[in-house]
């Protein structure tokens, strides 16, 4: 039989379930709420009203049921790195969106958001397009920046715990060489990016721009630090930030943004391999999945080692010259 600590903490660990369970499934109902006709019966004149803007909260609650989790407890993981990571990958999203959207995207339900929208650069025509992304464009890529790493902290800090190294202190000391490009990373890297250009030329008939920058841009983080960092990841809890953002973007992106036409993409500008069951969603979308959790990890991962260190910038860069100390 159990005693009463155990059954204490049988409690604790169910009703961390639930609340994990809850902090997707009441974002998704509220999401799903919004959704008038079913996609067999559109058009519709405004059959998501605010789908977009509620939809948001799939990343917002978990967001807030994390940060409150860890403040009720006292974790005191690394605030600065993750404030850091949660910027660098929020400002790609927004350089990709500005500089970007109106090359790749489209967003032709405006009554799904709150009919706010800033200008896009138009490269074909080299100006601004005028009110053209949705504001709630850029809460996607923050609070998604921000729900990548809170999801991996949690889980590297409380579930999956036994697997996450307690010497970042000492091993920082030794000095590491963070960055690093990766002859196996470069390899599968070239491989990859060579089958899809390949693909959308002979296949697609067109140059794949969207896979091109996302092979390009959001590949260099993963390429430059994987070697140098991957001794500090917590692979289990990488695992579960990404099934956690694989869930949620199925039900969002999958299933309910393309058909409604939250947002898409520019066909001219992809590889032309597509996900039928899925709206005809492309297959980069899918890349930008897998590429967000791996980015947002490593440059964390990255930056709670590299302000550990007590070197001279260059050197937390590149490793420290043989016989330095620290």
């Amino acid at each position: 039989t159990m005693d009463s600590s155990q059954k204490s903490n049988t409690r604790v660990e169910m009703g961390l379930i639930i609340a994990v369970l809850a902090s997707v499934v009441i974002p998704v109902v509220l999401t799903l709420a919004t959704v008038r006709v079913p996609p067999s019966e559109l058009p519709a004149d405004n059959p998501t009203p605010f789908g977009y803007t509620v939809s948001l909260l799939l990343f917002l609650v978990p967001i807030v049921g994390i940060s409150r989790w860890h403040l009720s407890q006292g974790v005191g993981y690394d605030q600065k790195a993750f404030l850091w990571t949660a910027g660098i990958m929020a400002g790609i999203g927004t350089v990709l969106d500005i500089g970007f959207a109106y090359l790749f995207f489209v967003f032709p339900n405006q009554a799904a958001t709150l009919g706010l929208r800033i200008p896009a650069w138009d490269f074909t025509t080299m100006s601004w397009v005028g009110d053209y992304i949705p504001v709630e464009e850029f809460g996607f890529y923050i609070l998604g920046a921000i729900f990548m790493v809170a999801a991996y902290l949690w889980a590297e800090q409380n579930w999956l715990s036994d697997f996450t190294r307690d010497d970042y202190h000492e091993a920082a000391e030794r000095h590491p060489k963070l960055i690093e490009l990766s002859g196996t990373a470069t390899v599968i890297w070239a491989v990859v990016f060579a089958a899809g250009l390949v693909y959308g030329l002979t296949v697609g008939g067109r140059i794949p721009g969207y896979f091109i920058f996302i092979m390009t841009a959001a590949s260099a983080p993963a390429l430059l630090l994987i070697r140098g960092v991957k001794p500090f990841v917590n692979w289990h809890a990488m695992a579960f930030a990404f099934f956690g953002l694989l869930l949620l973007s199925i039900i969002w992106e999958a299933s309910l943004a393309i058909p409604y036409g939250w947002w898409g993409y520019r066909p001219d500008e992809m590889m032309g391999l597509y996900i039928h069951g899925w709206s005809n969603l492309p297959v980069e979308a899918v890349f930008v999945w897998l590429l967000g959790v791996w980015d947002a990890v490593l440059i964390y991962e990255f930056l709670r080692v590299f302000l550990r260190m007590k070197v001279e910038p260059k050197h937390r860069f590149l490793g420290a010259p043989a016989g330095t100390g620290g």
